[in-house]
C-alpha cells in the first residue's frame, strides 16, 4: 500500500485470547523513511468476549490519542493453527482491530506470515520449525534495531515473540514497497522544530 502523508504506521500481532504485540512507527513521506519509535506486548484479558473485544478497543484508541494521524495498519493475516476456537477469536479480534483502524480514518493492510519471513529472511522452508522460525524471527527485530529492542529476551514464546511480529509485518510493508528503515532519535525531533 502506497503511503502519501506524513503518519504513524502500527504494526498488530492479533490476539487469540491474551497477548497482542504492536508496534508503531513513525512514516516521513518527503524520506520515504519510516522510524521505529515504540513496541510491546499487552496482556487484553480475553476470557470473555465481551471485556476482550472493549480492551482491543479502547487500547487502539488509546495508541491513536497518542501516535496521531496513524495511517496505516499492518495486521497479521492470521488463520490460526488447527484449534476452531483460536481461529474464531482471531477473526473476531481482527475484524474488531480493522473496525477500529477503519473508524480512526486509518487503512487496515494484511499481511501473511509467510511474507514477513521472507522479507526479514528467515527461513521459509518447511523443514524449519514454527517454533525455530519464531526465534530466527525475535532475534532479526534485535539485530535490526538493537538499540531500542536491546533488553528484550529471544525465545519460542512471550511477550516479545507477539511484539516482534508486529514490529516484522511493518518492516514486511516498508520492504514491498522500498520504505528506508531507520530508529527514532530525540535528536530528530529536536532538528524539525
Amino acid at each position: 500500500m502506497i503511503l502519501n502523508k506524513d503518519g504513524y504506521i502500527l504494526g498488530l500481532d492479533p490476539p487469540a485470547t491474551a497477548a497482542l504485540g504492536w508496534a508503531i512507527f513513525r512514516y516521513e513521506h518527503a524520506t520515504r523513511t519510516a522510524y521505529y519509535i515504540d513496541s510491546g506486548g499487552i496482556d487484553i484479558d480475553g476470557k470473555k468476549e465481551s471485556k476482550r473485544f472493549l480492551n482491543i478497543k479502547n487500547f487502539l484508541n488509546d495508541l491513536h490519542k497518542t501516535y496521531d494521524p496513524i495511517i496505516l495498519y499492518c495486521i497479521e493475516r492470521a488463520i490460526g493453527r488447527g484449534f476452531d476456537v483460536t481461529r474464531e477469536q482471531l477473526g473476531e479480534n481482527t475484524g474488531v482491530i480493522k473496525l477500529i483502524a477503519y473508524e480512526n480514518n486509518a487503512r487496515p493492510l494484511g499481511i501473511n506470515t509467510l511474507r514477513m519471513f521472507k522479507n526479514l529472511e528467515v527461513s521459509n522452508s518447511k523443514k524449519v520449525s514454527r517454533d525455530h522460525k519464531k526465534l530466527l524471527t525475535c532475534q532479526k527485530i534485535k539485530d535490526i534495531f538493537p538499540n531500542k529492542l536491546a533488553n528484550r529476551r529471544v525465545s519460542k514464546s512471550g511477550s516479545f515473540t507477539h511484539e516482534a511480529d508486529a514490529i516484522g509485518f511493518i518492516i514486511s510493508h516498508c520492504k514491498d514497497y522500498k520504505i528506508k528503515l531507520s530508529e527514532w532519535k530525540e535528536q530528530h525531533e529536536a532538528t524539525k522544530n
